[in-house]
C-alpha cells in the first residue's frame, strides 16, 4: 500500500496558486447513461482469456498480448454488496478497466476487512460478497488480483513477541525470516487460494478470472525503513536473524581466521580531520563558524552554546517544525570528497529526550544525491560517542556533511564531530563464528562486511519468495501468475528474479505526516507538477525497474489530491508506460469504503472514483496503453540479470551498497533524454503523442501555438492543464480530455497550498475549465462535428469549429470533447 515519505532535498518550491479562471461542476456518476458515447466494449471472461506470463507479455490462451489497466479496491472496497457489484463491474468495464486489484483484505475484521471477530476466520459475509464481486467482475472482463499478506500480523495471533515498532507494522521484514510466521502465510493462502467461489464453481486458485497473486504487499530487507529498522529488531527477532546469519557465515568461511582476515584487511589509517572548526566554537547570531544552520519554508530553530552534563556543546533547539525532515539542518559545506575513498565520522551527542537525527554526506549542489553515508542516529540523555564510516560514491570538491532534524521539535545537544579519510576496522572480543555470535551490524564496518550481510539478506529474502512461490503453484496448484513483492533496488529485484512478473509502485508528492502517522487533521503535501521534474520523476524511476525477460507492472500509482496539478496522474502513467511497453498499470485506489460509492466530492488523497481530475482521464488510458494507440518506444529499458550465481550477486550486492534502491544511477543516459526526438519533456512540459493519440500536460504559458506532426493547440486558460486526445471507434471518432485543477466546493487550504486539513469541502467535485484551440493538423474538419458532453458521457451540446480548429470553452462546463465525422 501507500507509505509515508520524507524528502530530504534541500531546496523546496512550492507552486504559486493561479487563481482559477472557471470552475464547473462535474460529477461523474456511476451508472452512466446507455447513451454514453465513451463506453468500452466488453465481454465476460472465459477459458480463452486466461493469462500466462510469457517471455515479457502477458499471452491469453488464444496467444494474444494483453496489458492490464486496472484500479485497486482497498479494505472494505472490496466487499460491495451484490446490487453495488453490478454497478461498479459494468462502470469499471465501461471506463475501459480490465483488473481489479483486491488489496488489504487480511488487515481488518468484516466490515473492513475478510475477517470475523475472531480474527482468524473468514467471515461469511465477507466471504460471500468477494465471490459475487469476483464473479460480477469476470461477467464484465475483469480480471482480479488477488494481494495475500498486507497487513495481518500473523505475529499478535502466534503471541510470539508482537512487534510495536511502526515500521514493523504488518509484520514488516519479520515475516521474511520468521518460520511461524511464513507457516501462517501459508495457512491463509491455502484458505483463500483453496475456497471454491460458490457464484463460479471453481477454486480461486483455478479460476481463469483470478489473473493475478501478489505474495506480500511492499515489503522486504530493503525496503525503506529497513537501514534504521533492522539493526534495531525485537530481541526475539533479533537472535533469529543473527542466528541464521551466522549459519550462512559457516556456509562461505570455514574459520574465524578467514573471517577476520576476509573483514579487517581494508583498514586505512586515518589521516587528519578535514572538518573546519570542529569543537563548534564562536556562535553568534544563531549560526556556528564555518557551519550552517539551514531553515526552510516556516521552519525554524536557535543554535547556542550551552553545557549538558558537564560538556561543553552547542544546543539546537527546534522552534517551528512542519514535519518535513530536511526543513531543519545543521551542516558543513565545501568538503572534498574522492571517490572509493572511506571517511569516518565521529561526534558526541544527545538530546533532552529520545529522540531521531538523520546524518548524512551528500553533494552540496544539485542533484543532491548522497555519496555513501545516510545514517539515522538514536539519541537519548545520555552523552553518547558516535562512530560511522563511508566510501565516498563520487568524486565531488562541493560536498557537505549535515544533520537533519525538521520532524522533532525536541532540543538536542552536539559536540566534537571530526571526519577524516581513512578507517580502522575492528571486531568485538565476544564474536566468533565457533560460538555462533557474530553480529549482524557494526558502527563501523569494511566494505566486505557489509557486502556479506546484504548477500546474506539478498539470499535470505529470496529463499522466502521462492519457497512462497513453490507452495502457491504447486501445492495449492494456483494458476493465476504470482508476483512476490514490488521492486527494492538491485538485491530487491534479484530476490524477485523468479515470480512470473516484476512489480513496482510509485506516488508522486505522496502526503507527508508530520505528527502521528495517518494523522487526517495534520498532513502536508509538496504542491509540485511533476511536469516540471524529468528527471526527478516517479516515471524515471519505475523505467529503471524492469527485468528483461520478465513482464512488468505498476500495481499502485497516483497524484495525490489536492494538488493542483494531480490531472496529470493517470494521462502520464499511460502513456509512458504504453512508450515503455509496460505490461500492467493498477491506479492506487477506486475506493477504500462500501458505502461510499455514489457520493458527488473528492473525499482523500487518493480514492479516484469520484475525482473527475483522476476518473476523467481513465478511459484515455484505455485507449492510449490498453489498446494500444500509443506505441512503444524503440528500446525500452530493461535491466539484465545474469544467471543467479554467487560472483553475480556478489557485484549486485556492491552495486546495492553504493547506489541504495536507486536504479537509475545504473542506467547511461538518464531515460528522459532516451526518449528526447520522439516526445518531449522540458520546460514545465510533458509531451507525448502518435498519430491520433496524445498526452499534453503542464504549463500551458510556455506552449503558444505550440505543435507537433499531429496537432496544434493553444492554451489560453489556465496556466497549467492537462490535455488529451485518443481515438474511440477507428479514425471516425476521438476523445479530448482537458481539464485544470480539480476541487470540492469550500474546500479550504492553507496559505501556501500544502494542506487542507480536514476541510476537504463538499459537493459537487469540480473542474477547472480550459479555454484555447486545438487543430488536428492532418485531418480536415470540414465533415466533422465536436461536441461537448455531459459527466454521464452523453451529448451536452455542440462545439464551434473554426478554421478546421476545436475551439475549447469553460461555457460548455466539460471536460470531455466528442469529436466524430458525420455520417
Amino acid at each position: 500500500m501507500y507509505r509515508l515519505i520524507i524528502s530530504m532535498l534541500p531546496i523546496l518550491i512550492f507552486g504559486t496558486a493561479i487563481p482559477a479562471q472557471d470552475f464547473a461542476p462535474f460529477v461523474i456518476p456511476v451508472d452512466q447513461s446507455p447513451e454514453s458515447e465513451l463506453v468500452f466494449d466488453y465481454q465476460p471472461l472465459n477459458e480463452s482469456d486466461r493469462l500466462t506470463a510469457k517471455g515479457e507479455d502477458f499471452i491469453s490462451n488464444e496467444g494474444k498480448a494483453i496489458r492490464i489497466w486496472g484500479v485497486n479496491m482497498s479494505f472494505g472496497a472490496c466487499f460491495p454488496s451484490h446490487s453495488d457489484a453490478e454497478r461498479l463491474a459494468k462502470r469499471l468495464a465501461g471506463a475501459g478497466i480490465n483488473s481489479v486489484r483486491l488489496h488489504h483484505m487480511d488487515s481488518a475484521k468484516w466490515p473492513r476487512g475478510i475477517w470475523d471477530n475472531s480474527g482468524t476466520k473468514f467471515h461469511p459475509e465477507a466471504l460471500d460478497r468477494l465471490d459475487y464481486f469476483i464473479d460480477q467482475l469476470a461477467e464484465c472482463g475483469i480480471y482480479s488480483n488477488i494481494n495475500l499478506h498486507v497487513g495481518k500480523e500473523h505475529s499478535t495471533d502466534l503471541n510470539i513477541a508482537a512487534p510495536k515498532s511502526y515500521d514493523l507494522r504488518y509484520d514488516k521484514m519479520i515475516s521474511i525470516f520468521t518460520p511461524e510466521i511464513i507457516e501462517a502465510q501459508k495457512r491463509y493462502a491455502r484458505a483463500l487460494l483453496t475456497h471454491k467461489n460458490k457464484y463460479r464453481g471453481v477454486r480461486y486458485a483455478d479460476d481463469y478470472a483470478i489473473g493475478f497473486v501478489e505474495i506480500t504487499n511492499e515489503n522486504s530487507l530493503f525496503m525503506w525503513s529497513a537501514a534504521a529498522t533492522l539493526p534495531n529488531l525485537p530481541e526475539y527477532y533479533a537472535k533469529l536473524l543473527q542466528n541464521q546469519y551466522n549459519h550462512w557465515l559457516k556456509t562461505k568461511y570455514t574459520s574465524d581466521h578467514e573471517l577476520v582476515q576476509a573483514w579487517l584487511s581494508q583498514s586505512v589509517p586515518l589521516e587528519n580531520n578535514i572538518l573546519l572548526n570542529s569543537e563548534l566554537s564562536n556562535v553568534q547570531n544563531n549560526q556556528v563558524k564555518n557551519w550552517m544552520l539551514e531553515q526552510h519554508d516556516q521552519a525554524r530553530a536557535t543554535i547556542s552554546s550551552t553545557t549538558w552534563k558537564d560538556k561543553e556543546c552547542i544546543e539546537i533547539k527546534p522552534e517551528n517544525i512542519d514535519g518535513i525532515s530536511w526543513h531543519l539542518q545543521f551542516n558543513q559545506r565545501d568538503l572534498k570528497i574522492e571517490v572509493g575513498k572511506p571517511y569516518t565520522v565521529s561526534f558526541y551527542a544527545a538530546a533532552a529526550k529520545p529522540r531521531e537525527v538523520s546524518l548524512s554526506v551528500m553533494e552540496n549542489h544539485a542533484d543532491w544525491q548522497n555519496l555513501g553515508l545516510a545514517q539515522t542516529v538514536k539519541l537519548d540523555k545520555s552523552w553518547n560517542l558516535y562512530r560511522y564510516n563511508f566510501i565516498a560514491k563520487q568524486n565531488d570538491k562541493n560536498a557537505r556533511i549535515g544533520f537533519i532534524f525538521g520532524k522533532d521539535d525536541t532540543e538536542f545537544y552536539l559536540a566534537n564531530i571530526i571526519m577524516q579519510p581513512g578507517v580502522e576496522y575492528k571486531m568485538s572480543e565476544n564474536e566468533s563464528l565457533e560460538n555462533m555470535s557474530v553480529e549482524l551490524y557494526k558502527d563501523i564496518e569494511s566494505p566486505t562486511r557489509t557486502v556479506d550481510r546484504m548477500m546474506f539478506y539478498a539470499e535470505t529474502e529470496k529463499s522466502y519468495f521462492d519457497g512462497m512461490y513453490k507452495y502457491i503453484k504447486e501445492e495449492l496448484g494456483c494458476r493465476a501468475n504470482v508476483t512476490g513483492t514490488i521492486v527494492f533496488g538491485p538485491l530487491g529485484l534479484w530476490a524477485q528474479s523468479n515470480m512470473d512478473y516484476i512489480d513496482s509502485h510509485a506516488y508522486w508528492k505522496h502526503p507527508n505526516f508530520p505528527g502521528k502517522p495517518w494523522d487526517s487533521g495534520n498532513w502536508i503535501i509538496q504542491q509540485q507538477a511533476m511536469s516540471d521534474f524529468p528527471q526527478g520523476s516517479t516515471l524515471a524511476e519505475l523505467s529503471s525497474e524492469r527485468l528483461a525477460g520478465k513482464p512488468y507492472t505498476v500495481s499502485e500509482y497516483n497524484h495525490p489530491a489536492p494538488l493542483d496539478s494531480q490531472a496529470e496522474c493517470v494521462p502520464m502513467i499511460a502513456s509512458w508506460a504504453a512508450r515503455q511497453d509496460w505490461n500492467g498499470v493498477w491506479l492506487y485506489t477506486y475506493s477504500h469504503s462500501n458505502e461510499q460509492w455514489d457520493r458527488n466530492y473528492i473525499n482523500s488523497y487518493f480514492d479516484v472514483d469520484t475525482n473527475p481530475a483522476k476518473w476523467g482521464f481513465v478511459r484515455f488510458g484505455a485507449s492510449a496503453f490498453r489498446s494500444f494507440a500509443l506505441k512503444e518506444y524503440k528500446t525500452p529499458r530493461k535491466f539484465e540479470l545474469e544467471q543467479n550465481e554467487s560472483p553475480m550477486l556478489e557485484s549486485l550486492a556492491k552495486t546495492h551498497a553504493r547506489h541504495d534502491r536507486n536504479m537509475k544511477a545504473l542506467f547511461k543516459p538518464d531515460i528522459v533524454s532516451e526518449m528526447e526526438g520522439l516526445d518531449s519533456w522540458h520546460d514545465g512540459v510533458y509531451i507525448v503523442s502518435d498519430g491520433s493519440c496524445g498526452v499534453y500536460a503542464g504549463n500551458m504559458a510556455s506552449l503558444s501555438e505550440s505543435e507537433n506532426s499531429t496537432f496544434k493547440f493553444k492554451i489560453d486558460s489556465p496556466g497549467s492543464a492537462v490535455i488529451s486526445i485518443n481515438p474511440l471507434t477507428g479514425n471516425s471518432k476521438y476523445l479530448i480530455t482537458a481539464c485544470g485543477r480539480s476541487e470540492n466546493v469550500d474546500m479550504i487550504f492553507s496559505d501556501n497550498r500544502n494542506t487542507v486539513g480536514k476541510n476537504w469541502g463538499s459537493g459537487p467535485a469540480q473542474i477547472e475549465s480550459v479555454k484555447g484551440y486545438l487543430e488536428f493538423k492532418e485531418l480536415n474538419l470540414r465533415n466533422w462535428k465536436c461536441y461537448a458532453l455531459y459527466p454521464d458521457g452523453t451529448i451536452r451540446e455542440e462545439v464551434k469549429i473554426e478554421k478546421n480548429k476545436i475551439l475549447l470553452d469553460p461555457k460548455h462546463e466539460t471536460m470531455w470533447y466528442l469529436l466524430q465525422k458525420n455520417k
